[in-house]
């Protein structure tokens, strides 16, 4: 009997720590996350970006991640000329855009195109370019993302010093 009661605290004291242990998602999303910031992201949680439809029936929003790419160089942000693409343009909401913006809005679109499914939406704002996704994949998709948003990097600010 008292080994059954010694073996019970035992199994008490011990199951808490397998609460606190991560679980493997959680290790790979670490793993990514860490990938992720060697390479030159900013990583946040956020709310995922909602469709007009989703706003106007005031639903709570997803969590999910942003993955940040910051300007490499100071840069003036062109007043008034921020972007959010959703993975479905039905879902987008707003006037047509011309000039500066619409090229902007074409090559970001074609940059959303080559992203992964997993990728809910791409933005243009001051701090950089960002993704909105749900984190699946591996270590070689950041590289991946890392090199395509590096290079819309680039073709936007060719685009802004021609304006």
């Amino acid at each position: 009997m008292s080994y059954l009661v010694i073996a019970l605290v035992v199994v008490m004291v011990i199951s808490p720590i397998f609460w606190i242990m991560p679980s493997p998602k959680q290790k790979r999303q670490m793993q990514l996350r860490q990938r992720a910031m060697s390479v030159g992201f900013l990583v946040k949680l956020a709310d995922m970006p909602q469709t007009h439809r989703a706003q106007v029936r005031k639903e709570k929003p997803e969590q999910g991640v942003v993955y940040r790419l910051p300007w490499e160089v100071k840069r003036k942000h062109p007043e008034g000329v921020d972007c959010l693409l959703m993975r479905n343009p039905s879902e987008e909401a707003g006037p047509a855009l011309t000039g500066f913006a619409e090229q902007l809005q074409q090559q970001m679109r074609a940059c959303l195109d080559d992203l992964p499914d997993s990728v809910q939406a791409l933005e243009y704002a001051q701090p950089g370019f960002a993704i909105y996704w749900r984190e699946q994949g591996n270590a070689e998709l950041i590289d991946s993302l890392y090199q395509r948003l590096s290079q819309l990097r680039k073709q936007v600010l060719k685009l802004e010093s021609s304006i």
